[in-house]
C-alpha cells in the first residue's frame, strides 16, 4: 500500500472540533497513539483535557485541513499515519547523513597545503641510525600504515599526499625535554614552523621509540600485521620537569600509526588535552591509539 502524501496533522478544523484553542503549542506523538487518534475521530467531545493535548501537536506549514479530514472521515488510518511519519522521518535523516558522509571532516577542510609534525631527533637518534630511518622510509613508502583510515574520509587521500616530516636535530639528551619544549617554542614563535605544522604539539624520536619501531619491522612483513611503533608526543607548553601528583610529565606515547590521521585531528583543534590522551593511554598499554575495526 502506497504512504499517503501528505502527513495527517491537525488543523483548525480539528482543533475546533476538539474544542481547544491555541493547540498549536500542544505536543503531538504518533506512537502508541492510535486509540486517541480513533477516539478523536469517532467522539472528540469525549475526551479529557490530557488526551486533548496528546492528540495535538503544531502543525508545519505545509499542513493543509483536508488531511485531517481524511483521518476523521477514516479513509487513513492511524498506522498509515505512523508510517508516512516514520518514512519522511527515515529519508531525512538518510539524506542528511549522506550529505555529511560526503563532506570532509572540519579539520582536514582547514588545512591549507602542507601539515604535519615538527619531529626532534636527539643526539642519540641522529639521521645516521639507518636502521630506524630504513623503517620509517617503509612505513612512508606503505602509507597504509600512517595514514590508519584517512583513505576513507572524505578528502582523505587529497590530505594524506601532502603531509610532510620537518625534522630538528639537536645535540642534548632526550632526557632534556625542557630544551626541545624551549626550542620549539622560539621555533614556532618566529613564524618558522612551515605551514600546517602543528604549534601546539612536537614529536621526539628516542632510542626507546626507534627500538619500538625496530621490533616490529621486518621488509616481508604481512599487510595485515599489525605496528607497534610508537613516539613521544610532548606538550610544548610544560614547563616542568617534573611530573604532577598524577604522574604526568607533559607527554605521552603516541602509535605512529594514528599520527596522520586521529592524533592530527584531536590536537588541531585542542579536542583533547594531552593529559586526556595521557589518560587514556595508561589505560591501553602506555601507548595513545585509536582501536580501529
Amino acid at each position: 500500500m502506497p504512504l499517503p502524501p501528505f502527513l495527517p496533522t491537525p488543523s483548525d478544523e480539528l482543533g475546533r472540533r476538539l474544542g481547544l484553542t491555541g493547540y498549536k503549542d500542544f505536543a503531538y506523538e504518533f506512537e502508541n497513539k492510535d486509540a486517541l487518534w480513533a477516539h478523536a475521530a469517532s467522539d472528540p467531545a469525549a475526551l479529557s483535557d490530557d488526551d486533548r493535548r496528546v492528540v495535538l501537536r503544531r502543525p508545519p506549514a505545509e499542513t493543509e485541513e483536508g488531511n485531517v479530514k481524511r483521518v476523521t472521515d477514516g479513509h487513513l488510518t492511524i498506522g498509515m499515519a505512523r508510517a508516512a511519519a516514520e518514512s519522511e522521518v527515515w529519508e531525512a535523516e538518510m539524506k542528511a547523513l549522506d550529505t555529511k558522509l560526503l563532506t570532509p571532516p572540519d579539520w582536514i577542510q582547514r588545512l591549507n597545503g602542507d601539515w604535519g609534525f615538527a619531529f626532534y631527533r636527539c643526539q642519540e637518534t641522529a639521521p645516521g641510525n639507518k636502521g630506524f630511518w630504513r623503517r620509517i622510509e617503509y612505513m612512508e613508502n606503505r602509507k597504509r600504515d600512517t595514514q590508519n583510515g584517512l583513505h576513507a574520509v572524505p578528502g582523505g587521500k587529497e590530505a594524506f599526499a601532502t603531509r610532510q616530516l620537518q625534522f630538528v636535530d639537536m645535540i642534548d639528551s632526550e632526557n632534556n625535554t625542557l630544551e626541545y619544549r624551549q626550542n620549539f617554542r622560539t621555533f614556532r614563535d618566529m613564524g618558522l614552523c612551515g605551514p600546517g605544522i602543528l604549534k601546539n604539539t612536537l614529536l621526539l624520536i628516542t632510542p626507546e621509540s626507534m627500538d619500538s619501531s625496530s621490533q616490529g619491522y621486518r621488509a616481508t612483513r604481512p599487510p595485515d600485521r599489525p605496528l607497534h611503533a610508537w613516539v613521544w608526543a610532548l606538550d610544548p607548553d610544560w614547563k616542568s620537569q617534573h611530573s604532577d601528583e598524577d604522574g604526568y610529565e607533559g607527554k605521552v606515547r603516541v602509535s605512529w600509526s594514528h599520527l596522520y590521521s586521529w592524533f592530527y585531528m584531536v590536537r588541531s583543534d585542542d579536542r583533547l588535552t594531552f593529559k586526556d590522551l595521557w589518560r587514556k593511554a595508561e589505560k591501553s598499554g602506555g601507548v595513545w591509539s585509536v582501536p580501529v575495526d
